[in-house]
């Protein structure tokens, strides 16, 4: 997992994983028992589970688009240029949740049981858990006996300009799960990934309830 961080973190094109792969067995005396193939497949099918669809949009006006580099049919702007189209990844909250929820699912579970038997003075003082806002959403007695727990969330967005590519912002939108201990959700390992949007200068005024609906 830390060699798939490392290419995936430092953008390595195929070439230079099998560079990586030919070095490796220079310095081992054999070939990697992971190798440059290994990333690549772990990579597609972690792709195919995450991302739902792509849709395309003019930069200019927000009108949807059947492809990249299809000229806008509303405002005439030619898409030549990819800067005049924005691409918008959809990913597949339910699958990053359930994953997240396998894993530390029992964390909100004992938290609410603690709210609900008010002893919220268990969690520290920088626990979200501990403060009224949450603790109002918390689902009743009588729905927590029949297990059925409120997933209590936050959503967030920030743009980043690449470093490579002049003008071009990726803008994420997040949904954060607010009930897990403060240990998991540090370093956003509680945030899922709703969506993120490619454009020229980040997302545009005409695009933010395009954006947000979706």
């Amino acid at each position: 997992m830390a060699y798939v961080n490392f290419v995936s973190q430092e953008g390595l094109s195929n070439k230079c994983l099998e560079r990586l792969d030919n070095l490796m067995t220079i310095l081992c005396g054999c070939s990697p028992a992971f190798t440059s193939k290994d990333v690549i497949r772990f990579m597609n099918e972690v792709e195919h589970s995450i991302i739902s669809k792509i849709e395309y949009y003019c930069n200019r006006c927000g009108y949807q688009k059947k492809h990249k580099r299809q000229n806008c049919l509303k405002c005439d702007i030619s898409a030549r240029n990819l800067l005049e189209t924005v691409t918008y990844v959809k990913c597949d909250v339910t699958w990053q949740l359930k994953d997240l929820l396998r894993a530390h699912g029992h964390e909100i579970i004992q938290a609410h049981d603690i709210i609900i038997s008010q002893r919220t003075s268990h969690f520290t003082p920088n626990d979200i858990r501990r403060s009224e806002g949450y603790r109002r959403l918390v689902e009743s007695r009588e729905r927590n006996e029949k297990n059925e727990i409120n997933l209590i969330c936050t959503y967030s967005s920030d743009g980043a300009a690449f470093k490579r590519i002049s003008r071009r912002e990726a803008t994420p939108v997040f949904i954060n799960c607010e009930g897990f201990d403060v240990e998991t959700k540090k370093n956003g390992r509680s945030l899922c990934m709703i969506s993120i949007t490619f454009s020229d200068g980040g997302i545009k005024k005409s695009l933010i309830h395009e954006t947000i609906d979706k």
